[in-house]
């Protein structure tokens, strides 16, 4: 990280580090709020924005049981969001981990499963925070909670859990300071600046809600505060702010998919901020994120309402019991199942739970994964399909 590079951003400033105690230059965001005179692009991006996300706060109140949405979403939003940093799980790998099946075509190694269980933890994250935001604020408890379900167990552990950084990291393409792209805020100013954030978190101003989140992105990825796992508190923030601050009823838009497609530009975004102090670019982005991913959950989610009507028609039409229709709410939670999850769920013989099996694997709602004797696992194709189109 080259110091005259940020000589003249307005976004904060550089101070001196070191590191293995070699001295190096650092970056230190400003206080939030900065000041942004908005262009009409800007305007009518953040309009847009709004607009679309309105949309999604509707459906979300308008359908029956919004967990069928809910449920699906956390875990395609926990896939993609480890796979930015590096994970290579896919979603119908992650609900079989999940579930307890192991799918075929799909290790068994420990790195494999510990990839699973990193990607299941962004779900039990996730879900801890939205338990938080009923009842307490955002503040840096909980983001070091977040960051303590995150890391729990898996890659990162080796470092302190839920705990801001005591030594000083960097950003950059090998393990060599000296080649960093950008080295954070140092430990002597991180208290401080994460304060300030804190603050700025908890205090309301003139900035209309969106306009503040992005902000909020680029202030806690800047200041980097943990030693692993800031990419994915941060996304987390993003979901959680919005739920919060009631732009969304549930947590039906995420960032993560945007991010993924536009990861060189989303880096390239926040470094310039922090050298040049371009907000407007930055913010550009972000809205346009909104926009896009706020159409992408509306497909995703009529896909799935659409495919549920289906399948109810499908079973009224085979005069099928209540039962089956428990079976299928149960899909959109998990849609891999074998006939002894159904004797669970149902509280039914292992012969009565088999017929079921059967009768929906004839009318095309099930199919089998894999033939073999013993232990055969289902899957709802359809549903699979629809989560994965996009």
């Amino acid at each position: 990280m080259k110091k005259e590079d940020f000589q003249k951003s307005t976004a904060g400033k550089v101070v001196q580090t070191s590191i293995h105690l070699t001295p190096y230059w650092a970056f230190v965001p400003n206080p939030l709020p900065p000041s942004i005179n908005p262009s009409w692009k800007l305007v009518n991006l953040l309009s847009e924005a709004d607009r679309e996300i309105g949309i999604v706060a509707g459906l979300a109140c308008n359908i029956p049981d919004a967990s069928m949405l809910i449920e699906p979403f956390m875990r395609r939003e926990a896939v993609l969001s480890s796979r930015i940093e590096g994970t290579h799980t896919v979603l119908s790998e992650l609900y079989g981990y999940e579930s307890g099946h192991f799918l075929p075509g799909f290790s068994r190694s420990n790195e494999v499963l510990l990839e699973n269980q990193e990607v299941l933890n962004y779900v039990k994250a996730l879900k801890a925070g939205l338990v938080s935001i009923e009842t307490k604020p955002i503040n840096l408890e909980l983001i070091k909670d977040l960051h303590r379900i995150l890391l729990y167990g898996v890659r990162g552990d080796e470092f302190a859990l839920g705990e801001f950084r005591e030594i000083q990291n960097f950003i950059g393409r090998s393990n060599d300071p000296s080649e960093a792209i950008f080295i954070p805020t140092p430990v002597a100013d991180l208290s401080a600046a994460l304060r300030r954030f804190e603050a700025y978190i908890l205090a309301g101003n003139q900035y209309p809600p969106l306009i503040r989140i992005a902000m909020i992105h680029y202030q806690f990825e800047t200041i980097h505060p943990f030693l692993d796992g800031n990419g994915r508190v941060g996304r987390l923030l993003i979901v959680l702010l919005l739920v919060a601050w009631k732009l969304l009823p549930e947590p039906l838009l995420y960032p993560s998919a945007y991010f993924e497609r536009n990861r060189e530009h989303y880096y390239e975004n926040l470094l310039s901020l922090s050298k040049n102090g371009e907000w407007e670019n930055w913010l550009e982005f972000f809205l346009q994120m909104i926009i896009e991913e706020s159409k992408t959950t509306i497909d995703i989610a009529k896909a799935m309402i659409d495919l549920k009507e289906k399948w109810e028609q499908l079973l009224l039409q085979n005069k099928s019991s209540e039962y089956y229709f428990r079976i299928i709410n149960s899909l959109f939670k998990r849609p891999f199942i074998s006939v002894s999850d159904i004797e669970k769920l149902l509280g039914v013989t292992n012969k009565a739970a088999r017929a079921m099996v059967e009768r929906l694997a004839t009318i095309n709602i099930l199919n089998l994964v894999e033939e073999k004797k013993y232990g055969r696992i289902y899957q709802a194709s359809e549903l699979i399909a629809i989560l994965q189109k996009h």
